[in-house]
């Protein structure tokens, strides 16, 4: 999905990162991702993937389920919800 003026949303960058929340393995995208890797693919959603990653540290990368993943064009990212286990 393109988006005027931000570029896209891109939604298999947004659900491979929420699988890698979800299995409790946020430690080895901090090792993997440098900080532009992560806004270049993230795009208008990286200052959320950061807030992912701070999550998943504070509950010790605990394993969870999505909840509902949806790219809303309206805020211009993609938005995921899920329960940790």
């Amino acid at each position: 999905m393109v988006i005027d003026d931000v570029g896209e949303i891109n939604a298999a960058f947004d659900r491979d990162f929420i699988a890698t929340v979800c299995a409790g393995a946020t430690a080895s995208f901090v090792h993997e991702w440098n900080d532009e890797r992560v806004y270049v693919d993230a795009g208008n959603g990286a200052q959320e993937v950061r807030n992912w990653i701070l999550l998943a540290g504070v509950m010790n990368d605990a394993k969870a389920r999505l909840l509902a993943y949806e790219p809303v064009r309206e805020w211009l990212t993609g938005t995921g919800i899920i329960a940790f286990n």
